[in-house]
């Protein structure tokens, strides 16, 4: 029983020694240290599962998890399934939103004249969301999945077409 107090004791101090080298981190580091600690966080936080909608079977666990196909598709049957032509875009959106869908962000960087923006450049772009768009992201370190839901509808509010896309990158 002793050896278990010791145990636990050593544990709470290297807990303790950890946050104060956070904070110190953080309140007296530099940019580039806050960064990588950012970083870590963001590692340590990232959401590791797909969306409800495409738990079961649109992503496979073979050799082609990686890659577009058949996931989009598969993804794509889903949506279409759960929200036919005529479904209402309102309803559509509250149910993805509700399973952590969240609006596609696009940035505004100026004419499209194919000149690369600088880094600075890049801080001064608008950035709006896409009102027919929405995205999931999910994995972290060292790789990042998404799956993205883009859609038509008419003027009374009622989904003509719906699409659904997958991607990954890895570190």
């Amino acid at each position: 029983m002793r050896w278990l107090k010791r145990t636990a004791f050593v544990l709470a101090a290297l807990l303790v020694v950890c946050a104060a080298y956070v904070a110190v981190v953080y309140f007296f580091g530099s940019e580039d240290a806050r960064g990588r600690l950012d970083l870590f966080y963001a590692a340590i936080m990232a959401n590791r599962h797909p969306p409800p909608i495409a738990a079961s079977g649109v992503i496979s666990s073979g050799s082609d998890w990686m890659m577009p196909e058949p996931a989009s598709t598969k993804f794509t049957a889903i949506l279409r399934r759960n929200f036919p032509p005529g479904s209402d875009e309102q309803a559509m959106k509250v149910a993805l939103i509700s399973q952590g869908f969240k609006p596609e962000k696009i940035a505004d960087c100026g004419q499209g004249n194919g000149v690369v923006a600088t880094q600075t450049d890049k801080h001064r772009c608008q950035v709006r969301e896409d009102t027919q768009a929405l995205r999931y992201d999910w994995g972290g370190a060292p790789c990042d999945m998404r799956l993205a839901v883009r859609w038509v509808a008419d003027r009374r509010g009622r989904l003509t077409t719906i699409e659904g896309y997958y991607s990954a990158e890895c570190l």
